[in-house]
């Protein structure tokens, strides 16, 4: 594999976990608060994941989309990112006991 093919592969796969875990993180704030039911089958992650990165991959990467939006290097967009970052962690790890403390208690 060529190193800028594998350079492509992890940009799509990262950007997908990125958008996953923000898009689990939304769905289970959803299903605490009983405003969705939640899903009982546990293959519906994984399909939802491969369907993201097939379509992240396909309008975003392979035809370099991302490139028309003029990012620029500068600290402003770093601590942005940075700060997603630390946001899409934060609220996963809140859910995350949420739903632990309910199984306990169970």
């Amino acid at each position: 594999m060529k190193e800028k093919d594998f350079l492509i592969l992890a940009t799509s796969v990262v950007s997908t976990l990125v958008i996953l875990i923000n898009l689990l993180t939304l769905y289970y704030i959803f299903v605490f608060l009983k405003i969705i039911p939640q899903i009982p089958n546990k293959y519906y992650t994984i399909f939802v994941g491969v369907l993201l990165c097939l379509l992240n991959y396909r309008f975003m990467i392979k035809n370099k989309n991302f490139l028309n939006y003029n990012f620029n290097k500068d600290k402003k967009g770093g601590y942005f990112i940075i700060s997603i970052f630390i946001l899409t962690v934060i609220l996963f790890i809140t859910i995350a006991n949420i739903y632990r403390a309910r199984v306990f208690n169970l």
